[in-house]
């Protein structure tokens, strides 16, 4: 999984590098022992930039054929995905339903 994160964030600094926007895509820390929010953070200026992206992969291989929200994603015991407890303490805000 960290070759496809890292590539991701290589692809979008790239492409903020060629269209000379001022946005930034880095990997957050991963360690067993600190909790992590989301894989990636894109930051800028630009509101409409801004985003945490959160990477899964699935194996067909072992027979999966789709993702599944309470098995491929953390909660907290409320059943709030770790990503909006990162939006609240960040204070921004999600797209979608959040």
């Amino acid at each position: 999984m960290n070759d496809f994160e890292r590539t991701f964030v290589k692809s979008f600094n790239e492409s903020f590098n060629e269209s000379n926007t001022l946005a930034l895509a880095y990997r957050l820390k991963q360690s067993r022992f600190v909790p992590q929010f989301i894989d990636v953070l894109v930051d800028s200026g630009n509101p409409d930039l801004y985003m945490g992206i959160e990477c899964k992969s699935i194996s067909v291989e072992k027979g999966a054929s789709a993702l599944y929200f309470k098995q491929h994603f953390t909660t907290d015991k409320k059943g709030i995905p770790k990503s909006k407890g990162y939006l609240s303490f960040s204070g921004k805000q999600g797209g979608g339903d959040s």
